[in-house]
């Protein structure tokens, strides 16, 4: 259960209710003489009576004791405790959070003085007051984990609430200062932290290098063959009928070859031309 600060009657509200207890110790011992006497009588409409008086007699206390604590201003009890049990820091002394930190530790400081409900920030710690009664109680939440809450009073004592060790925290009710009542009001309130207790940040992805694919190779389009070109053969002309194929000329004129042609030539023209002029020599005779 989180906090409230703790019951106590101031002196006036003492001495009412004394007075109130007092009246009703009489009241009781009147009771038990009556209750006795009627007993022994064995009346039971008068047992009955004096329950009722006794009943009546304890709620009149009851109405006493609330009236007591209106009267002297006294605040009711709270209904919550605080997380931790506060220490007692003696004396006025005006304590700072370093002045205050723990063995290996390195508290920072928020002050909000003098004490008020509303929120307060140094850019790293944010800290909501809320119920704040009487300058004596409040409640309080924060953005970052809290070390300890240093509540400054006067002469009757400040008390420091540490919750690291075991755990920061991060709200709490019901802080108060020491003394009875309204008594050693707050003076200021001073709120440590660890300097690094910021939000925890996101962890940093790791960047994953991108894998790079090779480019293709261009496939080298194959060489194309040349067919061999083939002179086409020449196909001989038909000989007519009666020509007389001439062999080809092709040899040198000085070689035998040639010189063969060129004799079968020479008798081939002149059969021609004696065949012709005996041809001639008919149409004339």
């Amino acid at each position: 259960m989180r906090s409230g600060g703790p019951f106590c009657l101031g002196a006036r509200a003492r001495s009412l209710a004394q007075r109130y207890i007092d009246k009703l110790d009489k009241l009781c011992v009147l009771i038990g003489r009556y209750s006795v006497n009627f007993m022994v009588k064995g009346s039971d409409k008068m047992q009955r009576t004096i329950t009722r008086t006794s009943i009546t007699a304890s709620l009149g206390l009851a109405v006493a004791l609330a009236a007591a604590l209106f009267a002297s201003g006294s605040p009711l009890p709270a209904l919550a405790t605080p997380d931790v049990a506060p220490v007692l820091i003696e004396g006025a002394s005006n304590k700072t959070c370093q002045e205050l930190q723990g063995a290996g530790q390195s508290w920072s400081e928020l002050k909000v003085d003098p004490p008020q409900i509303g929120t307060f920030s140094n850019g790293t710690l944010t800290v909501t007051i809320t119920n704040l009664t009487n300058t004596k109680t409040f409640d309080w939440s924060s953005n970052i984990g809290v070390d300890a809450v240093f509540v400054k009073a006067g002469s009757a004592g400040s008390y420091l609430y540490v919750y690291d060790p075991p755990t920061e925290s991060t709200g709490d009710d019901g802080l108060t200062s020491p003394g009875a009542g309204v008594t050693n009001q707050i003076s200021h309130i001073a709120f440590c932290y660890d300097p690094g207790a910021g939000p925890t940040p996101p962890p940093t992805p790791t960047p994953v290098p991108a894998t790079q694919t090779p480019a293709p190779t261009p496939t080298p389009a194959p060489t194309p063959t040349l067919a061999p070109t083939v002179a086409p053969t020449a196909t001989p002309a038909p000989t007519a009928l009666g020509a007389v194929q001439l062999p080809a000329t092709g040899g040198s004129s000085g070689s035998p070859a040639g010189s063969a042609a060129w004799i079968l030539l020479a008798a081939g023209v002149a059969a021609m031309l004696v065949g012709a002029r005996a041809v001639t020599r008919g149409k004339r005779d």
